[in-house]
């Protein structure tokens, strides 16, 4: 291993270091002092500006303008391959600078910032993981590194939004902003499915103007989009003023100097590949240009000073699109190396720049904070002057018009689907004193049911137990108030054995009553039925065993041929439809059981997506399973022990946990991240084993997949703010018994064990 190589591995370990030791004290609940989590950031920082001089001094004694550090590989799978490759050249090793120089800066500014400050430790994490983030995405070389760095960029942002998450506004807007990074992040993962469907390789090395004219530009377009969420570019840019409730120090190197550029590297780092594309270098001119002057308007007519400092970030960062556009590449990197000094000075000052012109002597008492800034002269009239103003001051209507033409209308249709169900099925949930007959013993039979069909080949054998599973769903809900004869879910159930039983029926009615058995939407009624009869820990079997999807898996397996391959992508689709449409549903449930079960049920009709389409799909459906029954499980049994010891909860208020339950809220909040696909859990693997098998037979069900996959995130993190964040509610519990240690043990252990399947998947696919 050669010098260069050398410094990479050892700022790779510095990076990471910090973050494991804080990350894993904090989620056993052992934090760190203070004083240790300063000083490891301290030796992070001093660690990662060490190993960037030292890269810096190798990189321009060397010949070579280019060097890459290539890792074992993390996956193989059926000829794919998940290789870290880290390169350094001149781009890298100007943004790797930016960095080690910076966040240093921020470090120092934080320690008496956040000294004595409740949640010490949860901020110097999540600063940490930043720098980890940032350096990932720096010396990426290939499109899976910088998309891992990336989605780590954006889970550290709305963390620190949220920072403060006793003040409901900043839990709101760290909400807001993740709309928006998840819309843009859908576009990335896009690009990076055809990066690896239309090239030959996914190095940034081999990026060049070889790919097909259609390829290049439909990349380079999803890579523009994908960038302007993190740069607050045009039509993406009404979250950065939300993102000001996060301290200053974040603020700084968030919004001011790391974060906010990234989309100007990320189009310098993948320029070879669309540059000769005229459409992808208009659309960017017109972004930047737009941006650039909407941002100047907006921030003229800011009151406070960390708004008009990040509108006038937004304004700079439009220039450097238009740079960029032109093929202005230096300058642009000069340009972004300028910006993000100035910027990040100005955030870290702007606490103190109202004491500065009034207390400050060296200042003067007569200055006047008053700006000039000539609009109306550029418009020739005050009537202009007038309109243009009172429009910057709404920032010309666009979270309006965002809100009216996109976000209502679609929450609308969900909750109209949603009243439909409550018609249909009925609205009520069990009571408190709703009995379940057959006590514990019953649970335990029906969890071996569940899970017998799992292991069962034989048709007449998997259709008893699939029978005998129905009939004690049945008898477990008679006894219940309310609760009659569940005759939707007796349907679907008889739909699944008739599969069984007559597989040479036509194929239409053998898709009709494979989706009904699977429980797709609309056939999802009979999951609700069940929802409203069972009691939620019986529910919580169906939704975590998933014997809808071991019904399909025995079919497939006692009948290999009895699906033809064009009805195999027709249920490809409606799949991923169910799934879309299952994943929206969380976005406007109250009852967190039901938040959960939108998601789970989504996360189980995309592993059906990928069981249709083939044997590698079926493989990569497996690894998802593991990720949705694992995860499924702790997020249940942390719910049902919140609604024990504190009644009756909703996602559609804050009921503020965090503090009353904190070990609960680690334990929540990092299994479900890793649940929805954060890097790091088997989920994040597993849905990109699922893309490229699905891009092969349909690229409509591949971009459904990647819609379903955001609207998960949004609704699982839609929940977690509504059960952890706001203010301390003075309630007494209804149950005053805290949890107990046992079981937190387990769930923590639980967690670890999802953690270490994500940083090394291949123990999942041990036959791939």
């Amino acid at each position: 291993m050669s010098l260069l190589e050398t410094l990479l591995a050892a700022g790779l370990v510095a990076a990471f270091l910090p973050v494991i030791a804080m990350g894993l004290t904090l989620l056993v609940g052992a934090p760190l002092s203070e004083r240790r989590c300063q000083q490891s950031a301290n030796a992070q920082a001093v660690a990662l500006l060490i190993v960037a001089a030292g890269l810096c001094i190798s990189h321009v004694a060397g010949d070579s303008p280019a060097r890459e550090l290539r890792l074992p590989a993390l996956l193989e799978f059926h000829g794919y391959q998940w290789t870290p490759v880290f390169l350094l050249d001149r781009l890298s090793l100007a943004y790797v600078l930016l960095v080690a120089l910076i966040y240093p800066v921020v470090v120092r500014f934080s320690i008496p910032a956040f000294h004595r400050e409740p949640g010490a430790q949860r901020y110097w994490f999540l600063v940490s993981l930043l720098a980890l983030a940032l350096w990932l995405v720096s010396l990426a070389g290939n499109i899976d590194v910088l998309f891992v760095g990336w989605e780590l960029v954006g889970v550290c942002s709305v963390s620190l939004i949220a920072f403060f998450r006793a003040n409901p506004r900043s839990t709101q807007n760290s909400l807001r902003t993740l709309v928006y990074y998840r819309i843009c992040d859908a576009g990335m993962l896009f690009a990076v499915v055809l990066i690896h469907h239309d090239l030959a390789s996914a190095d940034f090395l081999q990026f060049g103007p070889g790919a097909s004219a259609a390829s290049a530009t439909a990349i380079g377009l999803l890579i523009l989009f994908s960038s302007l969420a993190k740069s607050a570019q045009l039509p993406m840019s009404p979250w950065l003023h939300r993102a000001m409730e996060g301290p200053a120090a974040s603020s700084a190197i968030f919004y001011g100097a790391l974060s906010v550029h990234l989309g100007p590297w990320l189009l310098l780092r993948t320029e070879p590949l669309w540059g000769e594309q005229f459409v992808v270098r208009a659309a960017c001119a017109i972004v930047g240009v737009s941006t650039a002057v909407y941002g100047s308007l907006v921030g003229r007519t800011r009151s406070d000073a960390k708004t008009a400092i990040a509108y006038a970030t937004m304004s700079q960062l439009g220039v450097m699109y238009v740079e960029v556009a032109l093929g202005l590449h230096e300058i642009a990197l000069a340009h972004l190396w300028a910006h993000a000094g100035l910027r990040t000075w100005q955030f870290l000052r702007s606490s103190s720049l109202i004491q500065d012109f009034q207390a400050n002597p060296l200042v003067g008492a007569d200055v006047k904070l008053r700006l000039r800034s000539g609009v109306g002269s550029a418009l020739g009239g005050s009537r202009w002057e007038r309109r243009v103003y009172l429009a910057a001051v709404r920032q010309f209507w666009l979270d309006a018009l965002q809100w009216r033409m996109f976000a209502r209308p679609l929450l609308s249709a969900l909750a109209g689907v949603q009243w439909l169900e409550a018609r249909i099925v009925g609205a009520g949930e069990p009571t408190a004193t709703d009995k379940a007959r057959g006590g514990l013993a019953g649970f335990v039979v029906g969890l071996l049911l569940a899970a017998s069909i799992w292991f069962l080949r034989e048709p007449l054998a998997l259709s008893a137990v699939w029978l005998a599973f129905g009939a004690w769903t049945v008898v477990r809900g008679l006894g219940r108030s309310g609760a009659g004869l569940p005759l939707l879910a007796l349907v679907g159930g008889a739909a699944g054995a008739v599969a069984l039983y007559a597989p040479d029926m036509p194929q239409w009615a053998l898709a009709l009553c494979l989706l009904i058995g699977s429980g797709v939407a609309p056939a999802h009624l009979w999951l609700e039925s069940l929802r409203r009869s069972l009691g939620r820990a019986d529910y919580a079997i169906v939704l975590v065993a998933q014997p809808f999807v071991a019904l399909l898996h025995g079919f497939v397996h006692a009948h290999p041929t009895a699906l033809e391959p064009h009805t195999l992508e027709v249920l490809q689709v409606l799949f991923v439809g169910a799934a879309v449409l299952q994943a929206g549903l969380g976005l406007v449930r109250s009852e967190p059981e039901r938040v959960l079960g939108a998601i789970l049920q989504s996360q189980s009709a995309l592993v059906l997506a990928g069981a249709a389409a083939g044997e590698h799909g079926w493989d990569a459906a497996r690894t998802m399973l593991v990720s949705l029954m694992g995860c499924g499980a702790v997020l249940l049994a942390i719910t049902l022990e919140l609604r024990r010891r504190f009644g009756a909860l909703s996602a559609n208020s804050q009921q503020g946990l965090a503090e009353r339950a904190p070990a609960l809220h680690r334990l929540f909040g990092v299994c479900g991240w890793l649940c929805v696909g954060l890097p790091g859990g088997v989920a994040f693997f597993a849905e990109d084993l699922l893309f490229h098998a699905l891009v092969e037979h349909s690229v409509a069900a591949t971009a459904g997949f990647i819609v379903a996959a955001a609207f998960n995130a949004l609704a699982f993190y839609r929940l977690y703010l509504g059960l952890f964040g706001g203010p301390e509610r003075a309630t007494q519990d209804v149950d005053p018994k805290a949890t107990e240690r046992w079981k937190l043990a387990l769930l923590t252990a639980a967690v670890l064990v999802l953690l270490l399947f994500g940083f090394a998947p291949a123990l999942l696919l041990p036959h791939a």
